[in-house]
């Protein structure tokens, strides 16, 4: 048996997403992947609800042997 859950959208994803930015910032920019100021009007549009944030499928199996 499975259970699947996708969040599409919800309130946590943005709080998520927000957090792993942060999280890993100073290596995104020391990196040259991203500038500061791409992270702030990312995470300004984040914060606004401009873009909306989902993350991957959860899925949880459980099994028996029989």
């Amino acid at each position: 048996m499975c259970d699947a859950y996708l969040p599409i959208s919800a309130p946590a994803c943005a709080v998520l997403e927000t957090a792993s930015i942060n999280h890993i910032r100073d290596k995104l920019i020391a990196e040259g992947i991203v500038t500061a100021e791409e992270i702030a009007l990312n995470l300004s549009n984040i914060a606004d609800g401009t873009v909306d944030v989902g993350t991957s499928a959860l899925i949880s199996a459980w099994g028996q042997r029989a």
